[in-house]
């Protein structure tokens, strides 16, 4: 669209030169012939030199617009790009003000006096796996440290369960790709936790013959 803008400026700043420079010849070519002519255009003050005043002042006026559309298109992409610098900074602001948010309820629940802290260690006595959960008795709320797991296998995955009077309450499958301590399914009782090792996705039914850690309250 601009650009036809200024081929149209061009073409009509064109135009009038033509026709201004036509009617200039057409008065040369009358001064030759006729003299008497030529006295009359000396004091007509629309002769030849008014007419290429005219000429080139138009010419410049057809210039300097033609320089102040590329001005405007200049401004309007250093807009656009500064426009762009201000959401993106905005968003990196929106992300680090939820991560400090997610970190001061994080401190908040952990040193809670309702809030127990359950370490889980590993039922190898050779291994040194462990896990912590942090579990509140009040909100219900269930936040898992993972740090010490090691990595598992695209085949499997690691799933936390509350036990409680003999029986397993799925509190979910553990992504390892996520933070370190990440909040899990939310429990209202529990005498202790245990994590197992499952297929991708988890179970129904935790695996005895498969858990990780396990520790009582």
């Amino acid at each position: 669209m601009r650009k036809l803008l200024k081929i149209k400026i061009i073409l009509g700043c064109y135009s009038e030169y033509k026709k201004v420079k036509f009617k200039v010849n057409a008065e040369d070519t009358v001064k030759i012939r006729t003299s008497a002519v030529m006295k009359k255009l000396k004091r007509d003050p629309n002769n030849f030199p008014w007419r290429v005043a005219a000429s080139v002042i138009l010419l410049m006026a057809c210039g300097l617009l033609y320089l102040l559309i590329d001005l405007d298109k200049d401004y309007e992409t250093l807009s656009q790009e500064h426009q762009q610098t201000i959401q993106y900074y905005d968003q990196e602001l929106k992300e680090a003000e939820e991560l400090l948010q997610a970190k001061s309820e994080l401190l908040a629940f952990t040193t809670n006096r309702r809030t127990d802290k359950i370490i889980m260690s590993s039922t190898d006595a050779n291994a040194s796996d462990e896990a912590v959960v942090y579990w509140n008795s009040d909100s219900h709320n269930v936040w898992l440290d993972h740090s010490n797991l090691p990595s598992l296998d695209n085949q499997h995955s690691y799933q936390l369960w509350a036990l409680e009077n003999g029986q397993s309450i799925d509190l979910g499958v553990v992504d390892k790709s996520e933070d370190q301590i990440i909040k899990m399914n939310a429990v209202a009782a529990a005498d202790g936790f245990a994590i197992t090792v499952e297929p991708m996705g988890g179970s129904e039914q935790p695996t005895s013959s498969s858990i990780k850690v396990i520790g009582e309250i």
